[in-house]
């Protein structure tokens, strides 16, 4: 989350006024990260995601890079797509358009 926080962070402090973030869950929670400290003007967070209150070293850390099927995407068919049920056709298009950008 920090990683993300500081890419937003970098981004904000490059502008010419202090920004406006806004986010939606996970993004809500980065955006509420670094509103905090690039003197961000306001900060909208929608659905954030709590943040977590203490670091458990216990718990494994994941590294890697999470592709499409750590989502439930395995298959580039718009119409076999179990994992996006709640989506129409052209949402589905476009959400897997967007995982080759």
């Amino acid at each position: 989350m920090a990683d993300y926080a500081d890419d937003v962070v970098a981004l904000a402090r490059a502008l010419r006024q202090p920004p406006i973030l806004v986010g939606w869950s996970m993004g809500g929670l980065v955006a509420m990260m670094a509103a905090a400290v690039c003197d961000a003007r306001a900060c909208v967070g929608l659905a954030l995601s709590a943040p977590a209150r203490t670091f458990d070293s216990s718990i494994p850390l994941r590294a890697g890079v999470f592709g499409p099927d750590e989502y439930g995407i395995v298959d580039r068919d718009p119409e076999r797509q179990p994992a996006m049920a709640d989506l129409d056709r052209d949402e589905r298009v476009a959400r897997l358009r967007s995982e080759r950008d």
